[in-house]
């Protein structure tokens, strides 16, 4: 009879399987969208143009680089997003122990007075000690806790390609305020060229208004013109500081307006070309997006399978025994149970939760879409 019911069991088991296993089909890779063409609109010579790997091979100057060096060490909101990145690795273990067995140990030790003393016929206190080792493990049938663990994945490797483009963009915003304070650096001496020349010409004006020859009106657009050029030659001046300290708290540093930068332009190599797609695919921005698309679409196929049965094998063994020093002695006791539970109502949670991802999931390639676009 014992053997006739295991059967049963093992076919209803198959039978359960079997179509589980065919109604799931794999979660589509998110594509770059149509649309993207194939070369650029203005025709060059990439066999003319320079190889470079980055953006200060463009730049090509050392003291650019030691300060986006520095950038990408000491800046404190870079600093906290390598943080949040390893934060989000330490989670993904989370769900990858439900793949695995949970296995508790436990002691515990207690004391009642349900014991009956035989020679007084009243109650006795009696001790007892109890020693458990258990393990529970979820069946996944149906890959609901893999798609899950796919899900937390693809959003740690999004966070990754997402840390990936702060640095880029701290890399380029070091390069943007050092290039902008060399040449605020270098406008107060043309302001100056600037203004001596205005002075001489307001002198000669006077001069000719003085012997009659001149008008008044050129004299005073003359002196108009040189204090407004004195005015912007100081606030040229203010402004330079002002952008050191920018730059200082970009690379960590306090901001004390004294960073010596020098005031040399750097010669910008050619950048290369690439086909529009391979450029998109080496954007980290556009990794990121690609990432939560699939992470999305994990999510919708795991809230799919909420609807199905969940199969859970859980056991334990124990030993007890009155005396403590008698424990090893104990007899062991184990059992095993097997449970399968069938959602049957919810109030329409779970398939509002699977209408939600899937929603979600279109989301997120509309928003791969419009990232490709430059939107």
């Amino acid at each position: 009879m014992k053997e006739c019911t295991r059967q049963a069991l093992i076919c209803i088991s198959v039978e359960l399987l079997m179509p589980g296993c065919a109604m799931f089909a794999p979660v589509p890779e998110p594509v770059l969208p149509e649309g993207i063409p194939n070369g650029w609109s203005i025709s060059v010579k990439a066999a003319d143009l320079p190889i470079t790997s980055g953006l200060l091979d463009l730049i090509g100057d050392p003291t650019a680089e030691v300060l986006v060096l520095e950038a990408l060490e000491h800046n404190a909101d870079l600093g906290a997003a390598a943080l949040r990145l390893q934060a989000s690795g330490f989670f993904l273990n989370g769900p990858r122990s439900r793949l695995l067995p949970t296995v508790n140990a436990g002691f515990s030790r207690g004391r009642n007075n349900q014991e009956i003393d035989v020679q007084t016929g009243g109650s006795a206190t009696a001790d007892s000690h109890r020693a458990t080792l258990g393990f529970s493990l979820d069946i996944d049938i149906w890959g609901r806790l893999a798609d899950q663990v796919a899900v937390f994945e693809n959003d740690v490797q999004a966070e990754e390609w997402q840390y990936l483009h702060a640095r880029d963009s701290l890399a380029a915003r070091v390069v943007q305020v050092w290039i902008e304070q060399i040449s605020q650096h270098r406008r107060p001496s043309i302001s100056t060229d600037r203004v001596a020349v205005l002075m001489k010409a307001e002198a000669l004006l006077f001069g000719q208004y003085e012997q009659g020859i001149g008008s008044l009106d050129d004299l005073s657009t003359a002196r108009s013109r040189w204090e407004l050029a004195q005015a912007d030659r100081s606030e040229q001046q203010a402004v330079w500081p002002e952008t050191i300290r920018r730059l200082e708290v970009l690379t960590g540093r306090y901001p004390r307006g004294k960073l010596a930068t020098g005031n040399r332009l750097p010669n910008v190599a050619p950048v290369p070309t690439d086909i529009p797609a391979a450029v998109l695919l080496k954007r980290p921005d556009i990794q990121a997006a690609l990432c939560k698309a699939r992470a999305a679409g994990y999510s919708f196929r795991a809230a799919e399978k909420g609807r199905f049965p969940a199969l859970e094998v859980s056991g334990e063994t124990l030993r007890r025994s009155v005396n403590l020093g008698k424990f090893g002695n104990a007899g062991a006791e184990w059992a095993v149970l097997n449970s399968l539970l069938q959602p049957v109502f919810a109030g329409g949670r779970i398939a509002g939760t699977a209408k939600a991802r899937g929603k979600e999931a279109e989301a997120r390639r509309e928003e791969l879409g419009a990232t490709c676009k430059g939107r």
